[in-house]
């Protein structure tokens, strides 16, 4: 690959990667220093990871990550330090006896506006430090409590045996799978851990679009008038051209909520965002 490039990688996350991997590998791959993802996944997790390349980067905030979904293992019958198998086991019970009935009603118990304790293995900041790092270092760590909203809770399988359930989430941005996983098992009488955890879809992106870091190339890049919503390229020139490139306001060219804004030779100029007026530069590319 000659040169940076820029656009949108949807990738499949392994279990045992963390993001920060991922990103260094994207980093090397297409050999830019600018790369970032949205949304961290746990190590232990796998699943969909958006990762913006290049100047992508600047335009993560406008990504419609508000709804997440998920399909997780919950181990019945012990706790760990990280509320998932990565962890040091705290306490341990005898199995419960539940039914499939029992439990779905217990997630169904769970669906709407509720406030989740974050766990302290958590990439939360405090005083500009990983949450995570102060834990392992064995500070005492106080996070505050944060409303999250649980959209839909499936039971997929219950094994009585093993006292393992599978369950299927679409959950607002913020929500800890692992949280709501022990908090389940203390509404059913138990103790519980995610033993794992897939992320299959953020917003409008599926993972059954994504493709593993190691096996990506240029041709994956999504661009960013296929990944934002109501987006609509326009090719000008003269003064409407000579507008964009200064960053001022345009008249109402378009009805959609964004223009990505071109020049005579089909590259990316900036990115406008509708408003009462017209549309403002939200931001603009760099070349060269």
């Amino acid at each position: 690959m000659e040169k940076s490039t820029c656009g949108f990688l949807l990738v499949d996350k392994r279990e045992g990667s963390t993001s920060i991997a991922v990103d260094r590998k994207a980093k090397a791959l297409f050999r830019t220093r600018r790369v970032g993802h949205l949304g961290t996944l746990d190590p232990f997790a796998t699943g969909l990871l958006i990762v913006a390349i290049g100047e992508a980067t600047k335009f993560l905030p406008l990504l419609d990550d508000r709804w997440k979904s998920y399909r997780a293992t919950l181990q019945l019958g012990f706790e760990t330090t990280t509320y998932d198998k990565t962890g040091d086991l705290v306490s341990q019970v005898p199995l419960p006896s539940l039914d499939a009935s029992k439990i779905q009603e217990v997630l169904q118990s769970f669906i709407g506006i509720s406030y989740q304790q974050p766990p302290i293995f958590s990439a939360k900041r405090i005083d500009g430090k990983r949450a995570y790092d102060l834990a392992r270092s064995g500070q005492e760590v106080h996070l505050a409590p944060q409303e999250v909203v649980i959209d839909c809770l499936t039971l997929e399988k219950y094994d009585p045996r093993e006292g393992t359930l599978q369950f299927s989430a679409v959950v607002s941005k913020g929500t800890y799978l692992r949280t709501l996983g022990v908090d389940i098992a203390l509404r059913l009488g138990t103790l519980g851990t995610l033993t794992a955890l897939r992320r299959t879809q953020v917003g409008p992106y599926r993972v059954e679009r994504a493709v593993d870091i190691d096996a990506a190339t240029a041709d994956d890049l999504l661009p960013l008038e296929e990944i934002l919503p109501s987006c609509e390229n326009a090719a000008l020139r003269g003064e409407l051209l000579r507008r964009a490139k200064n960053g001022h306001l345009l008249p109402p060219l378009s009805t959609k909520d964004f223009l990505l804004v071109r020049d005579e030779d089909g590259r990316d100029v900036a990115l406008y965002r509708r408003t009462a007026d017209g549309y403002a530069c939200y931001r603009g590319f760099s070349h060269g």
